[in-house]
């Protein structure tokens, strides 16, 4: 009975392994709009492997002559809107809606005189997308702060490049996929500038100097009145004030609260946010706000994870940008080159062809050693390496050569427990004392390696924490598979 019971597992071992070996060597297929597409997860390889695209920036040169606002010692405090319509800017194109919460026609009645601001003088100046005198230590900090935005995205990898002795020429160096291109072009080209301006006269109210951190969060969605809505969600931008920041929100609240005149209009002024020129709330205040957080509702409010997730990971880009500080430059894209990969794909499939073709030649020497316990070990081992590819499609790991060479570990690490393990059982060891004795020889002598995995993860560097990342899951899908399929398989 026991023997029975033991080859009709063996059997659904057998079966599974190759069940997860077809799904993730060639992938499962179904039909979208009348085409079959995989539904597993590619591969996401690195530069050298997929390609690089060489964004290449250089400082922008623009400027224009505009009417200012100035104060008392000759900073600028905004620009003076030529028109109404003028005053307008961009809204958030594709990534976050404008969340109005007060009529158009509110704080049309904001107190001006013949478009002059109490406080403030207007002159004409010759705006500058950039400054004429470049000091080294603000190329350094551009550079710093770009790395930080990049940082944010472990999987990305990349190589940076800031030339400040000749064209002042930004250089970046990412994988071949568009998404990233995206990404980065987004933190490369948005300057961080975060203002509140009074919506009529564009007054800079306050800017990035009262903030401490920026974050994006979801939260309860509220109606007009207050109270919660019920089934849906809000995705804010959450805006830690310094102390003088909250001190600067408390006076604006008071200044720009929703007011009724003697007629039951209202008459109070209103405020707008922008972020880099992108208009994404305007809004007046109901009450005095003395806190030092801002929570700004971006979008519409949502009643489904997956709009919720979507517009969250937008804000999160958003934050980035703001939280990291204002790039002390301006660039423009010059060039957006390809640059093939040295590694081919008749090169990468000849190293695929050759590690199967290794496999194979220890299976074989498996099988000639342990008979039929080495043809079983032989499929655990594919069953092993599908699992890791999965796991590797699955979470999206950048896929490096060193990377690559973390894979063949695990799979050594793997092979090496069969050998020790079937080796004892040969020696009349019984299965569960050899698979013990075994377990105990191979992890003591791989701590170090997990120890090196653990650092190399939490590593920012995209290149090395997939190092780390990918010996990880080897390690640990090697130990639990170790206890499933193997102990499993030979321990009566």
């Amino acid at each position: 009975m026991k023997k029975s019971s033991r080859i009709i597992r063996n059997v659904v071992v057998v079966l599974s392994i190759l069940i997860l070996s077809l799904i993730a060597f060639v992938g499962i297929f179904v039909e979208v709009d009348g085409v079959y597409e995989n539904a597993v997860p590619g591969l996401n390889y690195g530069m050298e492997l997929s390609g690089t695209r060489e964004l290449r920036y250089l400082l922008s040169t623009a400027e224009e002559e505009k009417e200012v606002y100035v104060d008392d010692e000759g900073n600028i405090k905004g620009f003076v809107p030529e028109t109404t319509d003028s005053a307008e800017t961009d809204q958030a194109e594709d990534l976050i809606s404008i969340n109005t919460t007060v009529d158009e026609d509110a704080g049309k009645d904001a107190e001006t005189t013949d478009g002059k601001v109490a406080g403030y003088k207007t002159e004409k100046r010759v705006i500058k997308a950039n400054p004429d005198e470049k000091t080294l230590v603000d190329f350094e900090n551009t550079k710093k702060i770009i790395q930080t935005r990049l940082g944010k995205e472990k999987e990305i990898e990349y190589n940076i490049r800031l030339d400040t002795l000749s064209n002042n020429e930004l250089i970046l160096e990412i994988p071949n996929d568009e998404a990233y291109v995206d990404y980065v072009r987004f933190m490369v080209e948005r300057k961080g500038k975060f203002e509140l301006l009074d919506k009529d006269t564009r007054v800079v109210l306050m800017d990035n100097s009262y903030i401490k951190e920026v974050t994006a969060g979801v939260g309860n969605a509220l109606n007009n009145d207050g109270t919660q809505r019920a089934g849906y969600s809000q995705v804010y931008l959450l805006v830690t004030l310094t102390d003088e920041g909250r001190e600067t929100i408390k006076n604006i609240s008071n200044e720009y609260r929703e007011q009724l005149d003697e007629e039951g209009n209202r008459t109070n002024k209103v405020i707008t946010l922008e972020i880099d020129g992108v208009k994404l709330l305007e809004t007046a205040f109901t009450s005095e706000y003395d806190n030092n957080i801002l929570q700004i509702p971006l979008g519409e409010p949502l009643n489904t994870s997956e709009d919720i997730l979507v517009l969250l990971e937008q804000a999160e880009i958003y934050a980035t940008v703001v939280d990291t500080g204002v790039l002390p430059f301006e660039y423009h894209l010059s060039s957006d080159n390809f640059i093939h990969s040295p590694i081919t794909d008749d090169i990468r499939n000849i190293v695929l062809i050759v590690f199967a073709a290794v496999l194979v030649v220890l299976a074989v020497l498996f099988v000639v050693k342990f008979k039929l316990n080495g043809l079983y070990a032989s499929l655990l081992n594919v069953g092993y390496i599908a699992l890791v590819v999965l796991t590797i499609k699955y979470t999206s790991i950048l896929i490096t050569v060193p990377a690559s060479l973390a894979i063949i570990a695990g799979v050594v690490i793997n092979m090496v427990f069969m050998y020790m393990y079937l080796n004892r059982i040969k020696n009349d060891v019984t299965p569960k004392e050899a698979f013990k004795e075994v377990f105990k020889k191979v992890y003591v002598a791989i701590v170090p390696l997990i120890i090196i995995a653990i650092i190399f993860t939490c590593i920012g560097n995209a290149v090395v924490g997939s190092i780390g990342t990918v010996l990880f899951w080897g390690i640990l899908i090697q130990l639990i598979y170790s206890f499933v399929a193997v102990k499993g398989s030979f321990v009566k």
